[in-house]
């Protein structure tokens, strides 16, 4: 299981931010195998009314959910290894609506969502990914069958809509999606929790024994957002 600065980010952002919504657990074992699954979802028939609005994420949360966040654009290895992990949960779905006797539809099997920084064209074809007019721009789905997407950060539009999935991106795109939380009124509760996240990854980095060149970048964008959660 990764260990990064950016896997701790990713899991505890998940945690946090979708815990009124439904079940959250991280470093989840897939049943049955030797596999862990980084955020799985699980929504609850009855959210907590406190929830947040997180724009895309309430849709994505509307049914169970892997969500497999990369910091850089997955392998076509890594993509399948996904796909693995979706389809033994899926298995695990369908062997207990079985012993159950109960009828579970197509539509309401988990759904696998690949979180990328950005998705070349080369990544997007050979997963025979291809965009959906019920979703925004950035949100590219796999053959149904698959019940798998993936989600190109770089591409999505800059609204207030996406900006909960922009704070996955890198360079301009993310350091947009952290000036805008900056900006959320002050007694916003999204933007503490963000805040505070933010600052644990800034500090993990720098705690790092191998600091690259892109870190030490990277660490000057998250500054402000350190100094925020610090006042």
């Amino acid at each position: 299981m990764s260990r990064t600065p950016f896997d701790q980010f990713a899991k505890q952002f998940f945690e946090s931010f979708l815990a009124p919504l439904g079940e959250v657990k991280v470093n989840f074992e897939v049943p049955g195998e030797p596999k862990f699954i980084d955020i799985w979802f699980s929504p609850s028939n009855q959210p907590n009314i406190e929830a947040q609005n997180l724009g895309i994420l309430d849709k994505i949360a509307t049914l169970p959910c892997l969500i497999e966040p990369f910091r850089n654009q997955p392998k076509s290895s890594e993509v399948r290894s996904c796909l693995s992990k979706l389809f033994h949960v899926i298995d695990d779905f369908e062997r207990k609506a079985k012993r159950e006797e109960e009828t579970i539809k197509e539509e309401e099997l988990p759904q696998l969502w690949v979180i990328t920084p950005s998705a070349s064209d080369d990544l997007l074809s050979t997963a025979c990914a291809f965009p959906s007019e019920d979703w925004l721009t950035g949100i590219y789905f796999l053959p149904k069958v698959l019940r798998t997407a993936i989600i190109a950060v770089n591409k999505l539009p800059r609204t207030p809509e996406t900006l909960w999935l922009r704070i996955f991106g890198k360079g301009v795109i993310q350091k947009q999606a952290i000036d805008e939380v900056i900006g959320f009124d002050e007694e916003d509760p999204r933007r503490s929790t963000i805040l505070q996240l933010l600052a644990t990854w800034k500090i993990s980095i720098e705690a790092s024994d191998l600091i690259e060149q892109q870190d030490r970048e990277f660490i000057m964008t998250l500054s402000q957002a350190y100094l925020e959660w610090e006042q």
